[in-house]
């Protein structure tokens, strides 16, 4: 598959060279939506390009089983594949995001709570030195 091809050399080509290797992985893509009437999603369009840049063989071994068992993709399928081959990236990424605020919170509801209720015995003196001035 050229667009395979293209996809392993991304990494050392140039711009100019880049945008015609993504361009041609792009084609690629879209004639596999086309060829299977696969809906234009960005779901869809996301599977078929990694699936054409050659990027994952596992993504591929997925897609050809469930191709060879049901001649298409049904649109379960490509939620399926999607989820676990172009999304867990996604889902890691707000997950850490999402342990990072929690961590935070405890930590500023820690800072607020390190303080009693009452003042400790020095902010007392130094408050009632100020009230008798």
């Amino acid at each position: 598959m050229i667009a395979a091809g293209l996809a392993n050399d991304r990494m050392t080509q140039k711009p100019q060279q880049q945008y015609h290797s993504s361009v041609g992985i792009a084609d690629a893509a879209l004639r596999k939506i086309g060829a299977f009437r696969q809906p234009a999603d960005p779901k869809s369009y996301a599977l078929w390009f990694k699936y054409a840049s050659g990027d994952s063989g596992l993504l591929s071994a997925a897609i050809h089983s469930r191709l060879t068992r049901s001649g298409t993709l049904s649109p379960g399928d490509i939620d399926e594949l999607h989820d676990a081959h172009i999304a867990p990236a996604k889902v890691e990424d707000k997950t850490s995001r999402i342990g990072t605020r929690i961590a935070g919170r405890s930590i500023r509801s820690r800072r607020r709570s390190r303080w009693p209720r009452t003042p400790p015995a020095c902010i007392r003196a130094i408050s009632s030195r100020r009230r008798s001035d």
